[in-house]
């Protein structure tokens, strides 16, 4: 019996924990923003991130992780008031939001064994 416990006790501990992966959008700014993601010159999606609040832009938790990819959408703006402020193309040099394995433009904020958070900021600079 105490070899029964022993066993049940190994296949718990040793079965693989999920991966969980949080991404998250920041507006640093004092305005109100809209993202919108183009495919083509159809907008795909628009989200609307408040002043100074973040937007999830994907939690995954699964077996196998999981990355954030834009790679089916051609830009995305962000708009102020109905004015586009700044548009990111997977091939914008600096910081991108297209560039999620890039840390100086997504930032790995928390790193623990099975869980990781990225932030992308967007700052008042990012829109000038």
């Amino acid at each position: 019996m105490k070899k029964f416990y022993i066993l049940i006790i190994l296949v718990l501990t040793s079965c693989r924990k999920d991966n969980c992966v949080l991404y998250l959008i920041e507006n640093e700014t004092e305005n109100d923003l809209i993202l919108i993601l183009f495919e083509g010159r159809e907008e795909s999606f628009s989200y609307e991130i408040d002043s100074n609040t973040s937007f999830t832009q994907l939690s995954e938790c699964d077996r196998g992780g999981w990355s954030l990819s834009y790679d089916y959408f051609d830009s995305i703006q962000v708009q102020v008031n109905n004015i586009v402020k700044k548009t990111y193309y997977p091939e914008s040099p600096g910081k991108n939001i297209y560039n999620v394995d890039d840390r100086d433009s997504w930032l790995l904020v928390v790193n623990r064994k099975h869980y990781q958070k990225f932030v992308f900021e967007i700052t008042e600079e990012d829109l000038k």
